[in-house]
């Protein structure tokens, strides 16, 4: 079983190699998107305490549903060979639209 995949930064013999200066601009733009991302949680947050709104509990359920799914990912596979046949159906069936999403945005799978 080959090992992790691993991004350097300038090496010619990875596949995943990728520029310095590209790689220093993807991290500042993660470190900007998890920072909106933290701030909007907690203006939520003051939201759902303070205000008590309804719109504002639904937006909460819906961004734990929409964050918790595509993280669940890695424990579906840990887990995938160790379930009966029925069970990997209904697990395939419950992450197809990953599968989807990662075939037709990204190009992963399709090999």
């Amino acid at each position: 079983m080959p090992g992790p995949v691993v991004l350097h930064a300038g090496n010619a013999a990875s596949p995943f190699s990728l520029p310095a200066a590209k790689m220093l601009g993807m991290a500042l733009a993660l470190s900007i998107f998890g920072t909106a991302f933290a701030a909007f949680c907690v203006w939520l947050t003051v939201r759902i305490i303070n205000r008590r709104e309804r719109w504002a509990k639904r937006m909460a359920v819906l961004l734990v549903v929409f964050v918790s799914y595509p993280l669940s990912l890695a424990p579906a596979f840990w887990i995938h060979p160790y379930l009966p046949d029925p069970a990997q159906d209904a697990m395939r069936l419950i992450y197809e639209p990953l599968h989807w999403v990662a075939a037709t945005l990204f190009g992963i799978g399709n090999g």
